[in-house]
């Protein structure tokens, strides 16, 4: 698997936490995608964009990465948005776990809809998949499952206390600065909750409620 960066500026250790990530994931699950491409700016949705992704950039959902499926002219990949995933990291923490735990889930819950558009499944055959939300939950486990993995080992145990901390301190800041009215703090601190630890679901509304009061909702910065 090749990795593409199209960006001018990366957090430091990016890519060295992207291949500690990498053999976490089964290598037979990775067969089939090509690259992993890194960008620091979105594209504008076009007509030919998939309605998943005129919607996020519509509705300012919080984009980390995606998978692209293998078509007549290009190979399968996975995208991963590098600003929106360290927007929330201290720099101190680049130095930690949190990097390569973060990225892990990211890219193993990618691979899980790899598996079921390349084989028509994620765990086993004849799977129930009624629609996109269910192949949603059947990724995030098998993300789950691949963090779990990693949590067998004390360096990986240590990493996902400090995610939860740093995510119950964000939501903290958002629900103050929510009080205090000042709603483009607010979505910032309660997407650094969502994007760390996607179980927080109420973090994922307060920061779209938040990013909807907020005129000037602060751009993503390294």
């Amino acid at each position: 698997m090749e990795l593409l960066n199209h960006c001018t500026k990366i957090p430091v250790r990016t890519l060295t936490h992207i291949k500690n990530a990498l053999p976490w994931i089964d290598t037979r699950d990775i067969k089939g995608i090509h690259t992993i491409r890194l960008l620091e700016n979105l594209p504008k949705p076009v007509e030919s964009s998939p309605q998943w992704y005129s919607d996020a950039a519509e509705k300012g959902y919080g984009l980390l990465g995606w998978y692209s499926a293998k078509t007549s002219s290009t190979s399968a990949n996975i995208t991963l948005y590098i600003p929106a995933i360290y927007r929330s990291l201290p720099t101190i923490y680049l130095f930690s776990p949190v990097p390569t735990l973060v990225l892990t889930r990211i890219i193993a819950h990618e691979v899980a809809h790899h598996l079921m558009a390349s084989r028509g499944y994620i765990f086993k055959r004849g799977e129930y998949i009624k629609d996109e939300k269910a192949e949603e939950k059947l990724a995030e486990s098998y993300a789950f499952g691949t963090i779990a993995r990693m949590e067998k080992h004390w360096y990986y145990r240590l990493g996902k206390k400090l995610i939860r901390g740093l995510a119950e301190n964000y939501y903290i800041l958002g629900m103050l600065a929510w009080r205090e009215e000042n709603y483009a703090l607010a979505a910032k601190h309660f997407y650094g909750t969502s994007s760390l630890n996607p179980g927080y679901l109420d973090a994922s509304y307060w920061y779209l409620r938040a990013k909807e009061l907020s005129r000037n909702c602060p751009e993503t910065r390294f």
